[in-house]
């Protein structure tokens, strides 16, 4: 029986004595307690598996960097990290501010996922009915200066790309994006971690061997 399974049937208090209540504590209690006799046992030759010993812990004086994680090639010791780039998100910004609401249906075309706008929409609400497509097109649109249309994806790095394109010339009353695509690509994290150079992925930098 799992613990999740036990939780759930000790929290039906209704249909449940004391008695009950107190034997599935009981079943917790052991089911724990196994895990930390396995965790404490598990080994491959010497090493230990699963108790934590083989993990690499790390703390940084930059309150804009985060250690993430190291390896059993990590040395001990400290690491001078250096910047050269940051990473970004993909961005792209219409072309054309709104200065009225929609005078015509119009079709926004996000990394490839129509989005179907209707007359009468303000900018406001074209903002918030791109971002009800969030989950398919990982962008979320924001405005600037109350009138223009951003679109910036959730992620950062060079895997992450903005497509967007509207079927209806740019215009004060319209989206503002107009006929032509307009792409752009983030940008992954470049730098040094004790003075080599380390790879970038999106917001993460990693070393080489030996390092963080």
């Amino acid at each position: 029986t799992s613990v999740r399974s036990l939780a759930v049937h000790a929290a039906n208090e209704g249909a449940n004595d004391s008695d009950s209540l107190a034997a599935d504590q009981a079943e917790i209690q052991n089911a724990l307690e196994t895990i930390d006799r396995i965790s404490a046992s598990a080994q491959y030759g010497t090493k230990l598996l699963l108790d934590g010993s083989r993990g690499v812990q790390g703390s940084v004086t930059d309150p804009d960097v985060t250690f993430m994680s190291g390896t059993d090639a990590t040395v001990a010791g400290t690491y001078a990290f250096v910047l050269s780039a940051q990473a970004e998100q993909a961005v792209e910004t219409a072309g054309t501010a709104n200065t009225a609401v929609l005078g015509q249906n119009e079709t926004l075309t996000v990394n490839g996922v129509n989005i179907e706008l209707t007359t009468g929409m303000s900018i406001a609400q074209v903002r918030d009915r791109v971002n009800e497509f969030n989950t398919s097109t990982g962008v979320t649109a924001t405005l600037s200066g109350g009138d223009t249309l951003v679109v910036t994806t959730d992620g950062y790095g060079s895997a992450q790309t903005v497509s967007i394109v509207s079927n209806v010339a740019a215009a004060g009353d319209t989206s503002g994006v107009g006929t032509t695509v307009a792409t752009d690509d983030g940008v992954d994290i470049a730098g040094t971690i004790g003075g080599l150079a380390a790879t970038g992925n999106g917001l993460v930098l990693t070393g080489d061997a030996g390092t963080v």
